[in-house]
């Protein structure tokens, strides 16, 4: 039975909050999210403990000290009924219970207002003892088992309210002037819930899209070919643009090799994308062109060839005579 409740500004600044102990501040407010949508609580410490001091520290003494803080202040009230003791929040008419639920816990006795149930406009004015009593009616009044089934638990027109819903206004963009004294004019009811489904793109954006492997087919790549190298660009998650597959054309075209061989080296060695340096140049057909003949280099050669033979001695004779 938690629900969400809120706290008010002005909660922390009231005479009797500030009289209580810090933690049975804390107390008090945990045990609200426990109450029923009557402000009901079981008299339970050991219970209250364990639902707002789960891992902290605190004793049942302890919670039951803080207990008796709140009710001194009369912020906390008393009651029993069927022999079983209860508490109930008296001020708990701040809280407004947006979708009151079917409580299984007793009623406090009327010592302050109970708190509004909240209608498609606001509070409605209908308090939730007016609603349990309208729901009381309606279950006595039944005839047959369905009836009851549908009657007991049911849904309040109050508790249908409808969140968040875009209607035709809310999706208007306004600028300067021309919003200003525009009012809502389409009732929540009539405002639809349903989002428009995003329209089909043109024939001819759809006529436009890009078919990589088509691409690499039409520059001279075989099939399978091409359905492998997109594959390995896929992997390395680097898109098939129409760019990027151009510059991978462009690029076998510099290095001289047609684009279904530059493929393949892609596929062979792992490459996303192609560099004509990145492949051994091409040999050049004809004969090599000969060195040019360097004159310098030539007289130094003969002088030195020169030198070499003037230095010989011929000991031949000399050894015969």
């Amino acid at each position: 039975m938690a629900r969400i409740r809120t706290i008010k500004p002005e909660f922390w600044t009231a005479e009797q909050v500030m009289e209580l102990s810090r933690d049975a501040r804390l107390l008090f407010i945990g045990m609200w999210n426990f109450c029923d949508d009557m402000g009901v609580h079981p008299a339970a410490y050991k219970t209250l403990k364990a639902e707002v001091f789960p891992g902290d520290d605190i004793t049942s003494d302890d919670v039951k000290r803080m207990v008796g803080e709140i009710i001194q202040q009369g912020l906390l009230g008393e009651f029993e009924h069927e022999g079983r003791g209860w508490w109930y929040v008296t001020g708990w008419k701040h809280q407004l219970i947006n979708r009151p639920s079917t409580s299984r816990y007793p009623r406090p006795p009327r010592i302050a207002p109970l708190p509004l149930a909240a209608g498609p406009d606001g509070p409605s004015g209908k308090g939730l003892d007016d609603s349990a009593e309208t729901e009381t009616a309606a279950v006595d009044n039944c005839s047959t088992h369905d009836e009851c089934a549908v009657v007991h638990g049911v849904l309040t027109e109050d508790s249908l309210r409808t969140h968040g819903v875009l209607t035709e206004d809310s999706l208007t963009e306004g600028k300067g002037r021309e919003r200003k004294g525009r009012e809502k004019t389409t009732p929540d009811h009539q405002a639809s819930s349903e989002v428009q489904a995003r329209p089909d793109p043109p024939a001819a954006v759809a006529a436009d899209r890009f078919d990589a492997t088509r691409f690499l087919v039409e520059q001279g790549a075989d099939q399978q070919t091409a359905a492998d190298y997109l594959e390995l660009r896929k992997a390395k998650k680097a898109a098939s643009t129409r760019t990027a597959l151009r510059a991978v054309v462009a690029e076998a075209a510099k290095a001289g090799i047609p684009v279904g061989v530059a493929l393949t080296t892609c596929c062979a060695r792992g490459w996303a994308g192609f560099k004509a340096d990145w492949v051994e140049p091409k040999p050049r057909d004809g004969p090599a062109k000969a060195a040019k003949f360097d004159h310098v280099a030539h007289v130094n050669r003969n002088r030195i060839r020169q030198r070499e033979t003037a230095n010989i001695i011929d000991i031949t004779a000399e050894r015969l005579a």
